[in-house]
């Protein structure tokens, strides 16, 4: 899959998908499914507008009821971008601020004869006022949440999404080399920042869902150093972790701030093409990095590798995180964080998570994120983290994102 098509995927997918519901509505006792997530919306009808997540009230849904054909409801503003994406045939369109989508809605379940069934919804994605108006106009309806209906779809992903998945993990690769490449000590957080963020949206992702950046120390601070040594901790030590906040600004730092040497610098870059998320972690160290830190990545990413080699169809994810939590601690390094991955597609966070609580077991056309926290003792403020994008198959593990060398850290010169 190459970037000149856009990153688009194909009709025979999309109808795949609509077989593929079809099929598992005929399994359940739903008379119908409703979605209403941006990230549902793009995988059942390939419609991605970007003001989708930022304009929430202005809905889109689409129905499929049992046996019968597939309808999209979208709004009035946007029915030129909407009618050459959709992989839907049947578009009702609604007059914002002058027709509610609710009444469309209802409108269409009725039209199908659907007003007496039971519906799976995705109530998770619809603000109460509009629920209750929708039971308002249709009390004879029987409504219950589909969400997880809907999220186990997604789950298995056809091949021109692990194509597309691949694709877009190597270019965010890519992009946060180019920000370390472009960078020297003494540059600020700012222009890093923006170097990622220019590469990305340089290879085609339309929006930019987060560029987080940590700076930290590669070396104790003096309060570690301290208590490592039983010294009453009477002395002030220096901000010793330097971390992003979701307002954008840097807790103790401004983004003016030149890096320093023996820093380790995180990116966490992820980007939003055509619907479809990416996700990725890789380290780099300003100047010429310490021993420890060296030594600690090398085991870290033995570890790293040890995990993925886990996950095998069958495994559950609450195992893998056990494995994980295990595993590090037998190396001497101290696990954080209360998941280490998740699957990914047109949610950044999908369902199931590498966690305590999620006992869903792999199976063949996962695509799953690595991400596991590890703290070096002795040297608290660091944490060692990578994200990888991972293809479970029927036998051992895929790497997608191949194009960095992950063995090495990259270095700030």
């Amino acid at each position: 899959m190459s970037t000149d098509h856009g990153f688009i995927l194909s009709s025979a997918h999309y109808q795949k998908v609509h077989q593929e519901i079809q099929g598992a509505l005929e399994k359940s006792d739903l008379d119908a499914a409703i979605a209403i997530s941006p990230e549902n919306i793009v995988y059942l009808s390939g419609i991605f507008v970007p003001t989708h997540r930022s304009i929430p009230d202005r809905l889109y849904i689409v129905l499929f009821a049992k046996g019968g054909a597939s309808s999209l409801i979208a709004c009035n503003i946007v029915e030129r971008r909407v009618r050459p994406q959709s992989h839907i045939d049947d578009i009702r369109i609604y007059v914002e601020f002058q027709q509610s989508p609710m009444e469309t809605l209802a409108d269409l379940i009725k039209e199908k004869n659907l007003e007496k069934g039971k519906i799976g919804i995705e109530l998770e994605s619809l603000t109460a006022a509009y629920y209750q108006e929708l039971l308002n106009l249709l009390p004879r309806t029987e409504f219950i949440d589909c969400s997880i209906f809907l999220e186990k779809l997604r789950m298995i992903k056809g091949e021109e999404e692990i194509s597309l998945l691949k694709e877009i993990a190597v270019l965010t690769e890519k992009s946060i080399e180019r920000a370390y490449e472009l960078s020297c000590p003494n540059d600020t957080i700012g222009s890093v920042k923006s170097n990622a963020i220019s590469a990305i949206g340089k290879f085609g992702a339309e929006h930019i869902n987060f560029c987080l950046f940590e700076l930290m120390p590669s070396e104790p601070s003096a309060m570690e150093e301290q208590t490592a040594k039983g010294v009453p901790q009477n002395v002030k030590a220096e901000a010793p972790l330097i971390k992003e906040d979701l307002s954008g600004n840097f807790k103790g730092y401004k983004t003016g701030a030149p890096l320093a040497e023996g820093q380790l610098v995180k990116i966490d870059l992820s980007g939003n093409f055509k619907g479809y998320m990416s996700d990725l972690i890789r380290l780099a160290i300003v100047g010429k990095p310490q021993k420890k830190v060296l030594e600690a990545y090398g085991t870290y990413m033995r570890i790293h590798r040890e995990i993925m080699g886990t996950m095998r169809p069958g495994k559950r994810m609450c195992d893998i995180y056990n494995f994980c939590q295990q595993r590090l601690q037998e190396v001497g390094l101290i696990q954080r964080g209360p998941h280490i991955g998740h699957s990914i597609g047109t949610r950044h966070h999908e369902y199931p998570m590498i966690s305590p609580a999620h006992e869903e077991p792999l199976v063949p056309k996962m695509v799953i994120n690595l991400e596991p926290v590890a703290v070096v003792p002795g040297l608290e403020a660091c944490r060692i983290q990578l994200e990888d994008t991972i293809l479970i198959t029927e036998d051992e593990p895929k790497l997608l994102s191949t194009y960095a060398n992950t063995n090495e850290l990259y270095v700030i010169e």
